[in-house]
């Protein structure tokens, strides 16, 4: 899995899980009516445990542990209830089996921050909460074939 499968593997499965809309924070596209969710990441891959082996003769495969810290953000009425329902859904058996069929782990939920704040003149709900996931990365490299080897003779000349 790559990059840019995780962020879609994992789009789908918050999404999923969520009790309000979830769009990506840096989208260019307009916001859903309040309330809704933002997800950004701002580590999008962290190796860890990088391994090389032959597959082969003619490829290599790199694996490794990758993680990635995602931070959601929600706007809106019950902010703080939509976060803690997300919370509690990702780590119930269901969708924690979900998670698994897509080789996601949920590694830290990190606790939910009441930003509640006066926006214009009215009290906007908002709630953040930081999580970290993990999963594994795999890459295919082909091997290239050394075709003939220098003797000594040859590389004194």
């Amino acid at each position: 899995m790559n990059v840019k499968q995780f962020r879609a593997d994992l789009y789908e499965l918050l999404s999923g899980a969520s009790t309000v809309p979830v769009v990506w924070a840096n989208q260019s596209s307009q916001k859903p009516p309040r309330p809704y969710m933002t997800l950004f990441i701002p580590t999008p891959s962290r190796p860890l445990h990088p391994e090389e082996s032959r597959v082969t003769e003619t490829q290599y495969r790199k694996t490794s542990q990758r993680e990635a810290d995602v931070s959601m953000n929600v706007y809106g009425h019950e902010a703080i209830e939509a976060l803690s329902s997300l919370q509690s859904r990702i780590q119930n058996e269901q969708f924690s089996e979900k998670f698994r069929k897509k080789n996601i782990a949920v590694i830290d939920v990190g606790s939910v921050r009441d930003l509640s704040a006066l926006l214009d003149t009215a009290w906007e709900s908002r709630a953040q909460c930081d999580m970290r996931f993990r999963w594994t990365s795999v890459e295919d490299e082909p091997v290239i074939p050394m075709l003939s080897v220098a003797t000594p003779e040859q590389v004194e000349e």
